[in-house]
């Protein structure tokens, strides 16, 4: 099978003859799926979750040259654009679902109210759900700034002991780095907090 430009895959598209099409989009699959699918399994979600947004992604980027919102530019290439779409959708359906999570989860708090000791199955869930979202945020960190807060919040290490590990000139730097560190992660945590 002779592979397409990105030129030619939107030129196939805008044809929309059924087989230019159907070809276009199969090597757009064949050169994007394996990326995506990396992406959102390294952020919490599974190969199916990875095919279905996939699925959301072909819809988008088809309408989108349809409808002439997308053009190629100079430089510009269509696994860039197809991996900037799923990051959005994928970030976006992780904000969705765990605020949709919070609110069961408010619910449930509210019911199980006389029973405040026992976690109930749907509780379990939930705070895995936020387990897992608070671990993609975290991993989201440059390496440094996760290495400072677990010396300091896991370890439970002083600043003079994790200037000793990390390798900084005292504990003032230390301490400028876990505070570097904890505004790095309230602007993830903004960026990526459910509605």
């Amino acid at each position: 099978m002779k592979l397409f430009t990105d030129r030619e895959i939107v030129d196939a598209i805008f044809s929309k003859e059924s087989r230019a099409v159907n070809a276009a989009t199969e090597q757009v699959y064949k050169q994007n799926q394996k990326r995506i699918t990396q992406f959102v399994c390294t952020n919490g979600g599974t190969k199916t979750d990875a095919e279905d947004l996939f699925q959301d992604l072909t819809i988008i980027f088809l309408n989108n040259v349809w409808n002439e919102k997308f053009s190629l530019r100079d430089n510009a290439q269509i696994s860039t654009y197809l991996y900037s779409i799923a990051e959005n959708l994928w970030y976006k359906k992780i904000r969705s679902s765990t605020s949709a999570l919070r609110r069961e989860k408010n619910y449930m708090d509210d019911f199980l109210a006389a029973a405040p000791d026992q976690d109930s199955p749907v509780q379990q869930v939930i705070a895995k759900e936020e387990e897992n979202w608070s671990h993609v945020i975290f991993n989201k960190l440059r390496t440094e700034a996760q290495d400072v807060l677990k010396a300091y919040y896991d370890e439970k290490l002083s600043m003079s002991e994790i200037a000793i590990r990390l390798e900084y000139t005292n504990a003032d730097t230390a301490k400028n780095r876990k505070y570097r560190a904890m505004e790095e992660l309230k602007k993830l945590i903004k960026k990526f907090r459910p509605e």
